[in-house]
């Protein structure tokens, strides 16, 4: 059955729509397509045709035909379809003449129902319905053939036996012929759709009034799926696929205490769990401990009063790059550069070069004795001053979490626990320096960073806030197979880097400023929508789909309580190390370093000083060759770290 008429040959001209406009301007077109088979909506007018005005959109290719099924009546009017619409107006005289003729039969039909003949009026009801729509919007009315997507688990006719069509598709593509014809037979529909001439339509099954247009046009519009890859839902109608070297994966989610955003990220990191192409590694900062809950999905939650990383064991050039610039960041101003003063760039690369030649590869400890012993032993006072200057800058990046001597990074699934470092000086120090050696790294290892609480790493950049290293690893590391989530309350407070993410979730916003970066970003339209979002709703931005307000996935609802959970087991329970160090007289750098030495011992060390020991387990500490202010102030300090034996 031919679709259209006119003439022959022609063709259309794609576009992919970034924010549909006035559906009205589409009446101007003798037909269009919509199309939304999970990567967005696409938009197709006669060749040579100008796009709608007032609708963002961008040249594409023609989409490829699926396997699809006509639409039913029913559906037209649903929120959120995969699917393809055929459509173009009716003239206004042709549908005049319809409605006339629906006019005398509904009229026969209430004539009859008054001197009980028949049942025709309940069967014209509907339309009568329907009608009346069609005049409130003056008549407005379009043709369309419209196909509803088959869903890869949905079971399809093959031969005598009903399959999955995932299954199917998979034979077809491993060369099965059966399979393929059985492939193709399905996708005809959509095949004819795309190889209509793009005339007048005829013969439609559907007459569409502007509102049903409207509303179909919203339903395909809204829908995103990414099948290919580890796939991830931030709504039930919207989900990206986290593919590593293959593009921007990175995600922003933003909005104020309470929102619901965290929430949503450690629903979508629980998603990843369970997907089988999920990255192998991982990295959560989690600032408030919130995000401990992903143990029971396979994670290895490890708090930041342990060993997690060491820069030095990137080399030597390396982990003065990476010293360099988290102590920039971390102290805020250009006072906190090693490399800005020669005499002090000297001093850092003797004091690390030191290090490494320490025996066990050398870790920030053995860098700090070195510039401590530098100076103590220097000559000249120029030499003396550059080394304590630099011993400054990376003291507060001298910490046991920064101390492992095995691995640079952690690897596999692991969540970094922040919330027991004391102020958001410390935690701001060892997250940004885990983040530069991620940075410095690149190529070594790849996976998917999550970094909490963005406004936290914020600096004064030119007018502006910032914070280069996100920003750093969000635009350079994707061809490294590195991609970055940022979590944050204001959007004026998000790294650069992060605008650009491939999808952008804001719950709301009352703060003007970072309203007014959202106007900037988005529009004005956007800034007001944000500004009156309840709670547990967010405004979605993403240049692979249509901007909408949306809520997160069922998921989510389970999630929340776990990690509320998690973060009151946490609160209060911060542990100084410096503080412990001037209580018990011990110098600073000594005491992290005996902590992270006899950590494997530490429960024998504190059933030893509470005479708990059994014989085995005093031998142990005895091995050790502790002194006994040295014993007395570990066991103090494990029993804070881990709490008194039972």
């Amino acid at each position: 059955m031919r679709l259209f008429g006119g003439s022959e040959g022609g063709g259309w001209s794609w576009f992919k729509v970034r924010k549909p406009g006035d559906p009205g301007e589409l009446s101007r077109y003798a037909a269009f397509i919509l199309w939304n088979s999970g990567y967005g909506l696409l938009l197709a007018v006669p060749a040579g045709s100008e796009p709608p005005d007032g609708w963002a959109v961008e040249e594409c290719e023609a989409p490829s035909a699926l396997p699809a099924a006509p639409l039913p009546y029913d559906l037209v009017r649903a929120r959120k379809l995969l699917g393809a619409a055929l459509a173009g107006p009716v003239p206004l005289s042709e549908v005049v003449e319809s409605y006339s003729r629906f006019r005398a039969r509904y009229e026969r039909a209430r004539l009859a129902a008054q001197w009980g003949r028949g049942r025709a009026l309940e069967k014209l009801e509907r339309a009568r319905v329907w009608w009346e729509e069609a005049e409130g919007c003056g008549f407005e009315v379009y043709a369309c053939f419209a196909l509803r997507f088959l869903e890869p688990g949905e079971r399809v006719r093959v031969g005598l036996r009903r399959v999955r069509l995932r299954d199917l598709e998979e034979r077809a593509e491993g060369g099965d012929k059966s399979a393929r014809k059985a492939w193709e037979r399905l996708a005809k529909p959509a095949a004819r759709l795309l190889e209509a001439e793009p005339g007048r339509l005829r013969r439609a099954p559907l007459w569409l009034t502007r509102g049903q247009m409207e509303q179909l046009l919203h339903a395909l519009s809204v829908v995103y799926r990414e099948p290919q890859g580890a796939e991830v839902f931030l709504a039930e109608d919207f989900s990206i696929a986290v593919r590593l070297g293959a593009g921007n994966s990175n995600l922003l989610v933003v909005g104020e205490s309470q929102t619901g955003k965290s929430t949503l990220v450690g629903c979508l990191l629980a998603q990843l769990a369970a997907s089988p192409w999920a990255p192998e590694n991982v990295l959560v900062l989690d600032w408030a401990g919130e995000y401990a809950f992903l143990e029971r999905y396979g994670f290895r939650v490890i708090e930041a009063l342990d060993p997690v990383c060491n820069p030095l064991a990137l080399g030597p050039r390396a982990a003065l790059e990476v010293l360099e610039e988290a102590a920039y960041e971390h102290f805020q101003s250009e006072r906190g550069r090693l490399l800005q003063s020669p005499a002090v760039a000297e001093q850092a690369e003797r004091a690390l070069s030191e290090a490494l030649e320490a025996g066990e590869g050398g870790t920030l400890l053995d860098v700090a004795r070195a510039l401590r012993e530098r100076a103590q032993r220097a000559r000249a006072e120029w030499e003396r001053d550059a080394a304590l200057a630099a011993l400054r800058r990376i003291w507060p990046l001298v910490h046991p979490a920064l101390c492992a001597r095995e691995w640079a990074l952690p690897l596999g699934r692991v969540v970094v626990d922040l919330s027991r470092l004391p102020g958001a000086s410390v935690k701001r120090a060892v997250a940004l320096t885990l983040l530069r050696t991620i940075y410095a790294g690149a190529g070594r290892w790849r996976g998917l960073v999550v970094v909490d609480e963005l406004h936290s790493y914020a600096v004064p950049a030119g007018g502006r806030y910032d914070c280069p290293t996100i920003t750093a690893i969000a635009n350079q590391l994707s061809k490294f197979s590195v991609a970055i989530w940022g979590v944050g309350q204001h959007y004026h407070l998000v790294p650069s880097g992060l605008r650009g993410a491939r999808a952008v979730a804001v719950f709301r916003q009352a703060d003007p400023d970072a309203l007014r970066a959202v106007e900037l970003s988005m529009g004005r339209e956007a800034a007001e929508t944000v500004r009156r979002l309840p709670p547990r709703q967010f405004y979605l931005f993403a240049d692979c789909s249509v901007p909408a307000v949306r809520a997160p996935p069922p998921l989510a609802g389970r999630v929340a309580p776990l990690m509320a959970a998690s973060k009151a087991s946490r609160e209060n329970r911060q542990l100084d190390f410096s503080q412990f160090a001037a209580s018990f007289g011990i110098d600073y750098v000594d005491l992290v370093e005996l902590y992270v030495r006899c950590l494997p011992h530490a429960g024998a060390i504190i059933r030893f000083a509470l005479k708990q020991a059994s014989p085995e387990e005093v031998e142990e500490v005895k091995e050790l060759g502790l002194k006994g202010d040295e014993l007395h102030a570990l066991a103090q300090l494990y029993a804070a770290r881990y709490g008194l034996p039972q």
